[in-house]
């Protein structure tokens, strides 16, 4: 049995009193152990006709196995989402303990999206996927660097800061770089780096940056994701810059600080 709804965009009252207006949208669901993919019609109008017979098309299914792309263990309880803007067809599964999904239903197009999550890996999206045979997909295993910012002269927490991490030896890759800001507590977690780099070695080259308002610039390298940084900001006169900009005339000015190698420092 399949599961048949409509659906119209009503902005006002008035809209929906012009019964022959061309806004319905009509669609099917099969069930998921039926052969027949999903089907969906535009601009359709009800009331006149109220009657439609409606022809379902023989289903494509989405199946495959999700693996680690260094290891080649399986991956279980893996997010797989797959769109078509064409169909309108929309559907999420998981990965079992084998890594294996199937994604049934799917009417015959080629312009799937699909998009592999899991929170030890980094996200995997393609596009102008189709629904035949087998789609297998290997995850690169990513982690997070955390740690705890506080004041070397009160022990209280340094929140607000930001900080920054990047791959040395990949700067500024997509994979490899990300940003956050510590929390009341002077906590932060950046998450989303990349464990190993597409040789399948271990990136140890990951540079953390912190900028907070009154200190000096912290900097550690050397890190690995799963590393725990905590760090003692050090506040001290020497470490201020101030001045005083006369005749402003209502102005806002913005400075952009940058140090003896023309590298930004901060904005104030």
């Amino acid at each position: 049995m399949a599961r048949c709804s409509y659906s119209k965009a009503l902005p006002n009252l008035s809209a929906f009193q012009e019964e022959n207006k061309h806004d319905y949208i009509k669609r099917v669901w099969p069930k998921t152990d039926m052969p027949f993919a999903y089907y969906r019609a535009t601009q359709i109008n009800i009331p006149n006709p109220n009657f439609f017979q409606i022809t379902l098309k023989t289903a494509a299914n989405f199946g495959g196995k999700i693996s680690d792309d260094y290891s080649t263990d399986v991956i279980s309880d893996a997010d797989i989402t797959v769109f078509s803007e064409q169909t309108g067809f929309f559907q999420t599964t998981q990965s079992d303990s084998t890594g294996s999904y199937t994604i049934t239903n799917a009417p015959l197009a080629r312009d799937y999206r699909i998009v592999v999550q899991h929170q030890s890996y980094l996200d995997q999206e393609y596009y102008a996927q189709s629904p035949h045979g087998q789609i297998n997909f290997e995850m690169p295993a990513s982690g997070c660097i955390f740690g705890e910012l506080n004041s070397s002269q009160t022990g209280s927490p340094v929140s607000d800061a930001t900080v920054s991490i990047f791959s040395k030896a990949y700067d500024s890759a997509p994979d490899y770089i990300g940003t956050a800001q510590s929390n009341s507590n002077g906590q932060f977690e950046v998450c989303n780096l990349r464990m190993r780099d597409t040789n399948g070695l271990q990136v140890n080259d990951y540079q953390l940056d912190v900028v907070a308002m009154g200190y000096p610039i912290q900097t550690r390298g050397g890190l690995r994701v799963g590393t725990s940084v905590d760090l003692l900001m050090e506040s001290h006169p020497q470490y201020e810059l101030s001045g005083k900009i006369d005749n402003t005339l209502g102005l806002t000015f913005i400075l952009n600080i940058f140090d003896e190698n023309s590298q930004f420092i901060q904005r104030t």
